[in-house]
């Protein structure tokens, strides 16, 4: 019964990710569900900009709206080398070591 569950959140995520036309909250939305269902206490999002140079938090939950506003990451040329080929997620996880 655990996989269906899991499945069916899945599919929700799936679904709000396609079909929200507002990005910032189509990803607060799943970052709720995780929160809701799989007992996730906080999480982030953050996005790549468009000049590469900067990883800025899009949603999240656990943090403060001031905090998630200010937070920036700055990108050095070999991380955005390494966000364009391995995906923003891996490159998030090396900008908070």
């Amino acid at each position: 019964m655990e996989d269906v569950r899991k499945l069916s959140d899945l599919l929700e995520i799936s679904q709000t990710l396609g079909s929200t036309p507002n990005p910032r909250a189509a990803l607060t939305r799943v970052l709720e569900i995780l929160e809701d269902r799989h007992g996730a206490v906080s999480g982030s999002v953050a996005l790549l900009s468009e000049p590469g140079t900067e990883l800025a938090i899009e949603a999240s939950t656990g943090l403060s709206g001031e905090v998630a506003r200010r937070t920036r990451y700055r990108c050095r040329r070999s991380a955005r080398s390494r966000c364009s080929s391995t995906g923003p997620g891996s490159c998030a996880a090396r900008a908070r070591r």
